[in-house]
């Protein structure tokens, strides 16, 4: 949504309500699998920050990820 937003020069909220105008869920979590992935690269020094922008979330949702039940 980041890229598309870039792309049509509006902000990430405004192109979220655009879709979701029109019908288009947005809402993404991580599953299981991309938390274990965040945990595994994060214990070897990749920044929350990279993993994000590999796994497609922000960093503020890969920290909490990998710091949840811990």
């Amino acid at each position: 949504m980041v890229a598309a937003a870039k792309a049509l020069a509006v902000t990430r909220q405004t192109a979220g309500k655009h879709l979701a105008d029109a019908g288009i869920s947005t809402l993404r979590r991580m599953s299981e699998f991309d938390v274990a992935t965040a945990r595994s690269e994060h214990a070897m020094g990749v920044s929350a920050a990279a993993i994000g922008r590999r796994l497609g979330f922000s960093t503020h949702t890969v920290i909490k990820a990998i710091n949840h039940d811990e």
